[in-house]
Formats: C-alpha cells, sequence, structure tokens
C-alpha cells in the first residue's frame, strides 16, 4: 500500500490548512475530462510502415495514427493539444529570435525558469481571480529579473516527495520526453482513484524565454519570490520536449489558454509573416520507403493489401518580424 502524501510545498507553501481551502478547484489538469463527447475520438484512422513490417512489425516502422478531436481535457486528444502548443511554443521561441538577429538584436539563448511567489503570498493565488494574478505577478518579478519575454505556463500543483518516490519505483520519472513523473500521474500507476490525490497546491509559473538573470539569492533577497533556473535549451527539440513536458501538467481553466505570450514574443511585437513547409519521404531504418496503409478502426488489423501514398516528413519554419513595444502584462495566446 502506498503511503499518503505528505505536504511538500517546494518554494510556494500556502499558509493555511488544505482542508479549509481547497486545492484550486476550478482548474484541472490536460485530459482529466471523463470521457470524449465525439463518438469517433480515439478510432484508428490508417498506418505507417515499410512493406518488411507486415512479417516482422518488431523490428520495422510500425505506427499507427489515431482521429483525436485535440481537446486539452480529453484524455484521447490531449497529448495531440500538448503536441500542437509545443510545436507553436517552439516555432515562436526559435524562429521569433532569428527575427530579432535580422534586426541586429541577439536575445541569446532560451532558457526554462520557474518563478515561485513567498509562502505567505500562496493564499491569493487559490481562487479563479488569483489565478490571473498569479500570472500577471510573475511577468512583473520576470522583468525584474532580468528576462526579456517568452512564454508563460501556469501551474498550480506539485507532487508531494513521498509519491515522487513511489512513482520511480513504478519506472516513472526519466526524461521530460518520456512525461517524467507526471506521467505517472495521468496513468494512475500508484491506483489512487483520482489525479488531486497526487498534488498539493503550490502555485508556480515555467517561462521558456530570453535574458539574462540577476543572482538568484539576491532576486530573493529583494522581491521575496524564488526563481529555479532549469537551464538552457539549446536546441529546437529541447524547447519541443520542455514545453510538452510543461503543458502535460499545466493548470487549465475555463476561458483561458495554457500559453501566454509576454515581452519580446508578445503578439504587438513579434508578427508572423509566413509559414515555410519541406515535405520529404520517411524511410524505415532498414532503408526501405514508408507508406500509408488503411486499417480497422481497432487498429488490430493493417490493409497491407491496400498500399497508399508513400509517407512524408513535413518540416515548419516560420517567418516572423519585430513590430511595435509590448503590451504591459503580456498577451495571451
Amino acid at each position: 500500500m502506498y503511503p499518503a502524501p505528505t505536504v511538500d510545498y517546494d518554494a510556494a507553501p500556502p499558509s493555511t490548512d488544505e482542508a479549509q481551502h481547497p486545492p484550486a478547484v476550478f482548474a484541472t489538469l490536460p485530459g482529466q475530462a471523463d470521457e470524449c463527447g465525439e463518438s469517433e475520438c480515439g478510432n484508428v484512422i490508417g498506418a505507417e510502415a515499410c512493406s518488411h513490417a507486415e512479417h516482422n512489425p518488431e523490428d520495422h516502422d510500425l505506427r499507427l495514427f489515431y482521429q483525436t478531436c485535440e481537446g486539452r481535457t480529453c484524455p484521447q486528444g490531449f497529448e495531440d493539444w500538448i503536441n500542437d502548443r509545443a510545436d507553436k511554443a517552439l516555432h515562436r521561441l526559435v524562429d521569433g529570435k532569428k527575427a530579432y538577429a535580422e534586426e541586429g538584436k541577439n536575445l541569446g539563448p532560451v532558457k526554462h525558469v520557474i518563478f515561485s511567489p513567498p509562502p505567505e503570498e500562496t493564499d491569493a493565488y487559490r481562487n479563479e481571480d488569483g489565478y490571473g494574478q498569479l500570472v500577471r505577478d510573475a511577468y512583473e518579478h520576470a522583468r525584474e529579473a532580468g528576462m526579456d519575454g517568452g512564454v508563460a505556463i501556469p501551474h498550480l500543483w506539485r507532487l508531494s516527495d513521498d509519491l515522487k518516490a513511489c512513482l520511480r519505483d513504478e519506472g516513472y520519472g526519466i526524461g521530460e520526453e518520456n512525461g517524467g513523473l507526471w506521467q505517472g500521474v495521468h496513468d494512475d500507476a500508484l491506483g489512487l482513484g483520482h489525479w488531486r490525490t497526487y498534488v498539493t497546491f503550490s502555485p508556480h509559473v515555467h517561462l521558456l524565454g530570453t535574458g539574462y538573470l540577476e543572482n538568484a539569492r539576491e532576486f530573493n533577497d529583494r522581491t521575496g519570490w524564488v526563481y529555479h533556473n532549469k537551464g538552457k535549451r539549446p536546441s529546437p527539440g529541447s524547447v519541443h520536449s520542455t514545453a510538452a513536458y510543461i503543458l502535460s501538467h499545466a493548470a487549465l481553466v475555463d476561458g483561458s489558454r495554457a500559453l501566454r505570450w509576454w515581452g519580446v514574443f508578445s503578439y504587438n511585437k513579434l508578427a508572423k509573416v509566413e509559414e515555410l513547409v519541406r515535405r520529404e519521404p520517411k524511410t524505415c531504418e532498414c532503408g526501405e520507403p514508408i507508406y500509408e496503409y488503411p486499417t480497422t478502426k481497432d487498429g488490430t488489423r493493417v490493409g497491407w493489401e491496400h498500399r497508399g501514398s508513400p509517407a512524408e516528413r513535413v518540416e515548419k519554419t516560420v517567418l516572423y518580424r519585430v513590430v511595435g513595444k509590448p503590451p504591459p502584462g503580456g498577451v495571451q495566446c
């Protein structure tokens, strides 16, 4: 039997009892709806594979594709929603930096930084109005710390240390690209019955952005807030995987978007001009071309006799141009 979670508020503990102040019941995590309202969501709609996969699928690429609604709370569609939003974050950050470089401004590397309020202020963020205030306060303190701008993704919960250890015992927590410990929450790996039993209220905001930060201890002494610099994200792949991991346990509120752009990356500072798409054929590790195939809705049978078009790999680049001044308080996307 797994232990009941103990309180671990990390850098931002609330000052009152959890039982008297429910942990942000107005918000939820991605993928936590009971079911999707669209009957076809989750059905297999096709496959990609090389010709050898029919007789030896374990040693050759065989990938099934699913129809999903891409709804952020849908248990089938939320992973596609996460991937789409992580793509948006990747292009605006990585390709947006190129637009500034063309204007002679080097923004420096993208970094992942977490901003947390002091313990005595966390109760102010427990309701829906406080959720909006948390983001505005994070913008302000990120600017004070030296960040130029980026994307902000608010979180309202953390995992307890006891449950972290249990999830690691179950094999979770290795790498952002595998969902980390939070994948165990989505899977209900400990059989606790609901994601809220894994978490404790601890508001903080993840920022992916640019800028040169002041000394962390001096910032804390001056503001009471804490920032944790999780390091540079030097490649497009690392930006995408970090954004996807952060989104996997973002706090979602009806009528509020998960990605919030501010500073030099806000909409009235950086405008999208054009999307450039490059396509190239996919090949299996064995060197054979990969093709599209039809499948049954449950994916149990691939129509190998009905080979379709060659599968393609799509690479996208987004062109931006630098425009006017950023708005105070940031812009949602």
